[in-house]
């Protein structure tokens, strides 16, 4: 997950916006040195992966499926973070995620522990235990490779129109 700063909320705003329904607790979080992170959702707020073909003007024409979406962050040159004018519903991302110029689709979150907010990337860092094969661990839904200076870590991408959210354990 890529982590934007600039854009971190106190306790009291992330209290307000839970309140308001801004941000929702639906349970998701992920795991970092063997501690449970628990992660809110930004209730108007995607990320989305292009196809390397496909380009947002083309998808957010009227009658579009991004239609009335406004671009809230560039994360990278085919992931973006788009904003609703109403809250996004689990039926509205499988839509997206059903399309073939859509490489995936998710959520985006609010680290409920430090105010950061947070966009899924496809990546992930996994580290395996001792002796554990990657080739035999990883499924053909996972492009891996090691990460630099380490025996044991590795950054797993998600292939094949995988979504990025809902990586739960």
């Amino acid at each position: 997950m890529a982590a934007d700063a600039g854009t971190s909320f106190s306790f009291q705003q992330l209290s307000a916006a839970l309140a308001t329904g801004q941000v929702v607790d639906a349970g998701d979080f992920y795991w970092a040195s063997d501690q449970r992170v628990p992660l809110l959702r930004v209730a108007d707020e995607i990320v989305v992966k292009l196809d390397n073909s496909t380009s947002l003007a083309s998808l957010s024409q009227p009658g579009g499926p991004l239609a009335g979406y406004q671009l809230s962050a560039q994360l990278n040159s085919s992931l973006i973070s788009l904003t609703a004018t109403q809250p996004v519903t689990e039926q509205s991302l499988a839509n997206l995620k059903s399309r073939d110029d859509i490489s995936w689709t998710g959520f985006a979150y609010i680290n409920s522990n430090t105010g950061e907010r947070l966009w899924g990337t496809g990546e992930l860092i996994v580290a395996l235990d001792p002796g554990v094969d990657p080739a035999s661990f990883f499924s053909t839904d996972y492009v891996y490779q090691g990460l630099t200076g380490t025996a044991d870590q590795f950054v797993v991408t998600v292939t094949g129109g995988q979504d990025a959210h809902g990586q739960r354990a």
